[in-house]
């Protein structure tokens, strides 16, 4: 299992309730943290952490899954949604492909945003789900 290599923190604020399907946001949830967890342990972080952190703010649910990685190549960050990208090669996994694209159109599905910022050892995406 990943999760139990990866050391997991998190900080969950009380959110209100949002009209979603159940099953849509464990795939966004699962497939954001499995492709953290594949970065942190193809590269022989030494100490893997995983961040989770929600929030509600501006009648939106905000939470951003963080990792302290490689971080994405600048030249790959604006190609991680489009379906059939991925940088898995000769055994190395940054765990990204088909995956995001899925999640971005789910998130969008719900009118809200998935963005992602990363540099040599922090990747974050920040998901943003409207509450209306």
């Amino acid at each position: 299992s990943y999760i139990r290599r990866v050391h997991l923190t998190s900080e969950l604020n009380e959110l209100p309730e949002i009209e979603a399907n159940q099953g849509e946001l464990v795939q966004i949830w699962l497939n954001v943290i499995k492709n953290a967890c594949e970065s942190l342990l193809g590269s022989n972080v030494d100490n893997p952490v995983l961040k989770v952190r929600s929030v509600y703010k501006i009648e939106s649910i905000i939470v951003t899954i963080s990792d302290n990685g490689p971080g994405i190549p600048k030249e790959m960050i604006n190609k991680v949604f489009q379906p059939n990208f991925t940088t898995k090669k000769g055994g190395l996994s940054f765990g990204l492909g088909l995956g995001l694209s899925i999640v971005q159109q789910l998130i969008e599905g719900y009118n809200g945003q998935i963005s992602v910022k990363s540099d040599d050892n922090n990747t974050e995406f920040k998901i943003v789900l409207p509450i209306n």
